[in-house]
């Protein structure tokens, strides 16, 4: 009985022998893999943190910019056509601020006020001032119209377009000017760039140096506001190279990824 316990224990050694070491194995295999999959989640995540914050940052430079234009209107009495251009000229957003596609100024217009409006553009001395027209056309309580938008060349399709016309863009002009801080809309289509998904930001103009305390003061001393104007594929130029590995990303407006919302 000793000589056949003895004998089925060294046969079977081996075999015993292999089957730890192939748990063993499994056991440092799957570790490794469990090492690798948490490595590669927390460079996921790295990255897309980055990747998050830097297009938040660059919106806020966006806004960042609004100040200074806005600070054009806040120190002069009057800014004519010439004006803007020259401020915006030494700016240089395109080369500066990438994913800008236009800086503009928008004026708020009272129904009441439209032909003196329109009569104060005719009599300003600016040579080589574009004919600036009011559409789309129609009679409305109010008037959101864009006075100046610079690059020019790039952007005349703008140039007198009732933004207070196009639900999103009111929507985001109003709250700016009740909150007295920078909004932007919904994903919206620039009118100087069909087809392409693309944004704007809202920064309030009032009379005076300093926005009112209240929002009745607001409303009453709002002229208008500066915005700037981008496509949504353009702020994402050059963040892409900031990551580590190359990530596929998608970006959404509002709080939840809804298709129609891409």
């Amino acid at each position: 009985m000793r000589f056949v316990l003895r004998t089925v224990t060294l046969r079977g050694a081996p075999w015993g022998v292999l089957a730890l070491s192939l748990f063993a194995t499994a056991v440092v295999c799957q570790q490794a893999w469990r090492g690798q999959q948490e490595a590669r989640l927390a460079r996921f995540n790295a990255d897309a943190t980055i990747l998050q914050n830097a297009m938040a940052e660059r919106v806020q430079r966006y806004g960042q910019v609004l100040q200074g234009v806005r600070g054009l209107f806040s120190a002069s009495e009057q800014v004519l056509e010439p004006e803007f251009r020259a401020y915006v000229a030494s700016l240089d957003p395109r080369a500066n601020h990438p994913g800008i596609v236009a800086l503009g100024y928008v004026e708020k217009v009272d129904h009441g006020r439209r032909e003196e409006f329109m009569g104060s553009i005719k009599d300003q001395p600016e040579p080589g001032a574009p004919a600036l027209s009011i559409w789309p056309p129609g009679d409305r309580e109010d008037y959101f119209v864009v006075r100046f938008v610079e690059p020019f060349d790039t952007n005349r399709a703008a140039l007198g377009f009732d933004i207070g016309s196009e639900k999103d863009r009111r929507a985001a002009a109003l709250a700016a000017a009740e909150s007295a801080t920078p909004v932007l809309t919904a994903k919206i289509e620039l009118v100087q760039a069909l087809g392409k998904p693309g944004a704007i930001l809202f920064h309030p103009v009032y009379s005076g140096a300093t926005a009112p305390a209240t929002a009745a003061g607001r409303r009453a001393n709002l002229q208008g506001w500066v915005y700037a104007a981008f496509l949504i594929g353009d702020v994402m130029t050059g963040i892409r190279q900031l990551t580590t590995s190359g990530l596929d990303y998608e970006i959404f407006d509002g709080p939840a990824p809804v298709a129609e919302n891409l």
